[in-house]
């Protein structure tokens, strides 16, 4: 159920297609959900994942009585009233270089749940709210536990000061539940 963007990916190939042309050549085996927008030659030690100098999640929530025919598979849905102006406060907690061993996955077996948080915002926009975490890199469903505790915290179940009890803690189980996987991209 989750949505990838703006995704970079690198192999190794040898083929007498020029680099530019990759794209094309992918893309008419591919199912029609997922494209290639470019390809091009880089430079044999340039790795997509390590060279990365940061990483952007997107998570969408529908805050609507109603769920949405036409965005379903994009967004999540919160039938609910939230308050946007209590998560975007829990936000600023996150920023900076924490242990984020809270927001890891249960049975993680990462070594190191350190990450930093660059830039984190909450935009609603109609019925929509979204959010945009920015960081050096992210633990398996982090941003979907991130979201779901930030969906407890607008529905008024916990005050925004929770977030920072939830990150010193570092137990998975003071953080809230895994946001449904569609909102995030």
């Amino acid at each position: 159920g989750v949505h990838a963007a703006g995704m970079v990916c690198h192999f190794d190939i040898e083929t007498k297609i020029p680099p530019e042309r990759i794209a094309y050549a992918l893309n008419f085996t591919l199912p029609k959900d997922i494209r290639i927008r470019e390809s091009s030659r880089v430079s044999d030690t340039f790795h997509a994942r390590f060279d990365a100098k940061a990483k952007w999640y997107r998570y969408t929530i529908y805050n609507h009585k109603h769920a949405s025919a036409l965005n379903r598979r994009m967004v999540a849905h919160v039938p609910y009233a939230l308050e946007p102006l209590k998560m975007q406060r829990a936000l600023g907690t996150l920023l900076g270089r924490h242990d984020f061993a809270a927001f890891a996955a249960s049975g993680s077996v990462v070594k190191d749940t350190t990450r930093e948080i660059y830039f984190a915002q909450l935009q609603k926009r109609g019925d929509l709210l979204v959010l945009d975490i920015v960081g050096s890199g992210f633990l398996y469903n982090m941003v979907r536990i991130i979201s779901g505790t930030l969906i407890e915290i607008g529905n008024g179940q916990y005050p925004p000061e929770r977030m920072d009890m939830i990150l010193k803690a570092c137990d998975r189980g003071s953080a809230g539940p895994t946001a449904p996987a569609q909102g995030l991209t």
